[in-house]
């Protein structure tokens, strides 16, 4: 029997609309998650640091918590991403400079930008990494807060913020939680940094403001970010049952610092940072260590839960980031 125009074309029309559809959800729930608006979380009032503890701050934010691998070395926000597929993401500039910190915000606004992801208003700072910031100390937040604060001004513009197709996908199945970060995720005690005593907890604490499950995981266990670039190497397991639990303390110290593992691999900076993270003290990397052949002294930070019902060796020893866009 001979089909009409009509048969062929309906499934044609009916595909259409379905994909129409598909989008406008995708559009629709990528857009309440990654501009999400809750009540302002509080945070502790900042009590002024001491001349010392601008040493402390410059220590956590470039060499532990990794601010200047998103915000650049000179704390003026670089490129994240910027391709047609991801879209337009930018780490901004946090200086007092032409394009910097608002003069409106506070020590309070940038402390709660820090911990909870979110602007004075509430709205969701995309890429900042509060799920595990959440943890910071008292100390260590207004040691941070202090030292941006002491920034020289950097007058460098970004460019206005857009989600591409693929992040917009990937934010809407959930994929991504670590781009809409929500107060349920950021719910870890904030304690006294340990004091060293205890090189697990120490570790325990570094490991998270260091923000090494950014890249290897929840788990530690490593594996590819949805939104990776296709050149980025895929982060390894490096928890208890990984490579480097294998690595002596020795070895551990070394690679870090140098940038070469024990088997011979040179480390690429684009990706893992170790130069900065060279910067920390001996006793600091091996509470990493220890932390990294040891099951967590603490739960980690709630991650699982998924999103709305879904990155040359300086001593410095210490106790022991990148904020969405500002409007």
């Amino acid at each position: 029997m001979k089909r009409g125009p009509g048969s062929t074309a309906r499934p044609l029309v009916l595909a259409t609309l379905l994909l129409a559809a598909t989008w406008f959800f995708v559009e629709w729930r990528s857009d309440t998650l990654l501009d999400a608006t809750a009540q302002p979380e509080p945070v502790p009032p900042l009590a002024a640091a001491a001349s010392a503890d601008l040493e402390r701050g410059r220590h956590v934010g470039e060499a532990i918590a990794q601010c200047t691998f998103c915000h650049a070395s000179d704390w003026g926000g670089r490129r994240v991403a910027d391709d047609a597929f991801v879209g337009r993401l930018y780490a901004p500039n946090l200086t007092p400079g032409h394009g910097g910190l608002p003069a409106h915000y506070s020590d309070e606004d940038l402390a709660r930008a820090i911990r909870y992801a979110q602007d004075p208003q509430g709205r969701n700072l995309w890429l900042m990494p509060s799920e595990w910031f959440a943890a910071i100390s008292d100390r260590d937040l207004a040691s941070l807060v202090h030292y941006i604060r002491s920034l020289p001004p950097v007058d460098r513009e970004a460019p206005a913020r857009r989600a591409g197709p693929l992040t917009r996908v990937v934010v809407a199945l959930g994929l991504a939680p670590d781009l809409v970060v929500r107060p349920a995720m950021t719910a870890r005690a904030q304690l006294d940094p340990p004091d060293g005593t205890d090189p697990l907890r120490h570790g325990d604490y570094l490991v998270g403001i260091a923000i090494c499950g950014t890249c290897h995981g929840h788990d530690l266990r490593g594996g590819r970010h949805p939104l990776a670039p296709l050149d980025e190497p895929v982060p390894p397991d490096i928890s208890a049952s990984g490579a480097v639990a294998g690595w002596s303390t020795a070895e551990f110290l070394r690679t870090m610092r140098s940038g070469r593992t024990p088997e011979g691999r040179m480390l690429d900076p684009a990706f893992m940072p170790w130069r900065s993270y060279a910067r920390m003290s001996d006793r600091e990397l091996l509470a990493i260590h220890r932390r990294l052949t040891h099951t967590a002294a603490t739960p980690p930070a709630v991650a699982a839960e998924p999103p709305l019902g879904v990155g040359e060796a300086r001593r410095h020893v210490g106790d022991g980031d990148t904020l969405g866009s500002f409007e």
